[in-house]
Order: structure tokens, then C-alpha cells, then sequence
């Protein structure tokens, strides 16, 4: 057993600590998903605990006005803010414009890309399932899946295929 070994191997916390981290898959997908896990922790603990949950009548079209664009904003910069940062309406000098722009329109397409959806623009029920889904609901998704990649095989050879279902 690797884990005991490592233990009775250790004489100083910084020997622990590095075989921790040898028990860990070397995997780059899982150090993405650690600095996520990382990521979405810290909204947990310091993001408003009560996001409130989003409601749209219909659709929102790309050009369109609705007064879910500036939520829709908000969580994303909070969520995707590499790709979509704060902006602001040059018009009005604040971020809360109703309306959905070209800026927010490329970051719900990425959004809706990285959740497996089509990345079409419209805001409908499915993105707002995952738009709506809470910070807590995201730690636990992305632990759970970084302890399923915990018990891949290490090595996959030099042809390989990976499904993300």
C-alpha cells in the first residue's frame, strides 16, 4: 500500500505534503479542476450565499432587453471571469445595461459550449438550469469528478479517447 508507505517514509511535513501530491493523478485535466474547485470554494464562502435564482419568461435573443441581462451578467463575470470581465455600459457608466450585447452574447456562447449545449446565444431553460445552478452544487460536481479521475488508470497508451459525457 502506497498510502502507508508514504506515511512511514515521511520525516518532515514538507515529505508528506510531496508525497500527497505524487498520489495525485498527473493529469493536466485534474489540475484544471483543482484550480476550479479552488475557484468555485471561494464563491462559496464569499459570493452572496443566496444567488438569487434567475426566472425568464421565454427566451432572451442576442440584441434583446430583459431585466435578467444584469444577473446573467453578474454570475457570469463571477463564474467566467477569464473570458467574460466586468463590463461596463459606456452609455450609462454602469454594468446593470438590460441589454443583451455582443460581449455577453460571446460569453454565454462559451458558457453554453463548456456546459455541453449549443452555442447559439439564446438563453432558454437549459442555460438557465446551469446558469441557476448554486456555487455549492459546482464544488460538489467537481470533486466528485476529480475522485472518478482519481481511479483512471494512469497510463491510457498513445491513442486514446475520452468522452466527456
Amino acid at each position: 500500500m502506497i498510502d502507508v508507505t508514504l506515511l512511514q517514509e515521511a520525516d518532515k511535513p514538507d515529505q508528506l505534503w510531496d508525497g500527497i501530491n505524487k498520489l495525485q493523478p498527473a493529469d493536466e485535466q485534474y489540475t484544471r479542476l483543482q484550480k476550479a474547485l479552488d475557484h468555485y470554494r471561494l464563491l462559496e464562502n464569499t459570493a452572496p450565499r443566496s444567488f438569487p435564482n434567475i426566472v425568464v419568461q421565454g427566451i432572451i435573443r442576442p440584441g434583446e432587453r430583459n431585466t435578467a441581462i444584469p444577473l446573467i451578467r453578474k454570475k457570469l463575470c463571477l463564474t467566467d471571469l477569464k473570458v467574460y470581465p466586468m463590463m461596463f455600459d459606456s452609455t450609462t457608466g454602469s454594468m446593470d445595461s438590460l441589454l443583451y450585447d455582443q460581449n455577453l452574447t460571446d460569453a454565454v456562447k462559451f458558457f453554453q459550449l463548456r456546459h455541453g449545449l449549443e452555442p447559439d446565444g439564446i438563453i432558454g431553460d437549459k442555460s438557465l438550469k446551469f446558469i441557476n445552478q448554486s456555487f455549492r452544487d459546482k464544488v460538489d460536481v467537481i470533486a466528485l469528478n476529480m475522485e472518478r479521475m482519481r481511479w483512471l488508470s494512469e497510463g491510457y497508451g498513445e491513442n486514446y479517447i475520452m468522452i466527456n459525457v
